[in-house]
């Protein structure tokens, strides 16, 4: 028997995380406007024919890619999956795992059916993926200062892809993770 718990992020800090560590998920991008939901000038001077909206897909495997309207778009699909499964499923909020991390993880453990041994809990201070494609994760420290301040959640997003957050975001699925939009 399988439990699988998901970690969902919201949208903008998720979207921004991306931007650093795509891993998968492949779409036109650039440092100078990432998320990129839609196109503007930045991204019509590197690529002629642009589309308005990026368009992303996800390589799982040579044979399982998906295709999604945008980076939102994968957001919204990935996670809607997983909110409308049929079987028993977690999913824990990032920022839960983060600033309540103990008694996150022993919630989880024990809907698990499991036990979290007295005093074997550790916090890992320097980042805890390994890995090329991790390569400048931040750690505790950094990741408390960055998500800590939710006022900064959009602080790099262009106007038109704010706008476009508000026109496609699946609000449902944020308020049910107590995710806010902002614009």
């Amino acid at each position: 028997s399988v439990l699988p718990v998901v970690t969902i992020k919201d949208p903008y800090t998720w979207m921004s995380s991306m931007c650093r560590h795509s891993y998968s998920a492949n779409w036109r991008h650039v440092e100078e406007h990432c998320p990129n939901l839609v196109a503007n000038e930045i991204d019509q001077a590197k690529w002629h024919n642009i589309p308005d909206v990026i368009p992303v897909s996800v390589r799982y495997s040579p044979d399982n890619v998906t295709h999604h309207e945008s980076l939102l778009g994968l957001w919204n699909d990935y996670y809607s999956g997983w909110q409308r499964a049929k079987f028993p499923r977690l999913i824990v909020r990032f920022e839960d795992m983060l600033f309540r991390t103990e008694e996150v993880v022993t919630k989880v453990c024990h809907c698990a059916g499991g036990k979290v041994k007295e005093g074997s809990f550790k916090f890992v201070v320097d980042s805890a993926k390994q890995g090329k494609a991790h390569t400048g994760s931040s750690g505790l420290i950094k990741s408390i200062i960055r998500y800590g301040n939710s006022t900064r959640r959009t602080d790099y997003y262009a106007k038109e892809d704010l706008e476009y957050v508000e026109k496609k975001w699946n609000q449902d699925l944020g308020e049910a993770y107590s995710y806010k939009l902002k614009i």
